[in-house]
């Protein structure tokens, strides 16, 4: 009983660190749409519009790429990542700094559930339709990247007898952690960024 308490608490804790901010920002989009925006912790925001304009707290670049189905993330205070979910595309994710030019292009997967940004490395899970589908990153369930392209970890390649083929959510965990949960085996995962090694944690039933 104590060992359920103290697992409730720690998904609480969590929970928390997700959730606890909500912030809002009037836009002047001159009748464009954002296609997908993403804020930090430090209440800094990103977006990307109809027209592939990129607007921030204090900036707005425009883009000569056309992006489908795009997600966008902060990296840092010199670079952004764009990621078009197409399985059309050899190269789907671009780092971009601030001036608009393309720093590095590369292949990150489909079907993609999640971006994160922590400790220098971008982390991607994805959807069950991209676990069991094309062959690529998406094949692993949870992979990362290093900011040169490359992929330094996926999560069944590493542990191929595992049953996970779903990604329902990943959060930050502090500063160097990632916490992920899935189909089937509803186990929650930690991934440790410093040294990629993974924590499996039982969940309750009624979780």
């Amino acid at each position: 009983m104590v060992e359920y308490y103290r697992f409730k608490f720690f998904i609480y804790e969590i929970f928390l660190i997700a959730f606890m901010k909500t912030n809002f920002v009037e836009l002047d989009l001159n009748q464009e749409n954002i296609k997908n925006i993403s804020v930090d912790s430090f209440n800094n925001f990103i977006a990307i519009t109809s027209q592939n304009n990129i607007i921030g707290n204090d900036f707005k670049i425009s883009l000569n790429q056309n992006f489908g189905f795009p997600l966008i993330r902060i990296v840092d205070n010199e670079k952004f990542l764009i990621v078009d979910d197409s399985s059309k595309l050899k190269e789907n994710a671009f780092l971009i700094d601030f001036f608009g030019n393309v720093l590095c292009k590369f292949y990150v997967g489909i079907c993609i559930q999640e971006i994160k940004i922590a400790k220098n490395k971008i982390i991607v899970s994805y959807f069950d339709e991209g676990v069991l589908g094309k062959s690529g990153p998406n094949n692993d369930g949870i992979s990362v990247f290093d900011f040169n392209g490359n992929q330094i970890f996926g999560y069944k390649s590493k542990f191929s007898n595992n049953k996970f083929i779903d990604c329902y959510c990943m959060t930050n965990y502090g500063n160097n952690k990632i916490i992920f949960y899935g189909y089937s085996d509803f186990q929650l995962h930690e991934l440790n960024l410093e040294n990629l090694t993974i924590s499996d944690f039982d969940c309750p039933s009624d979780f």
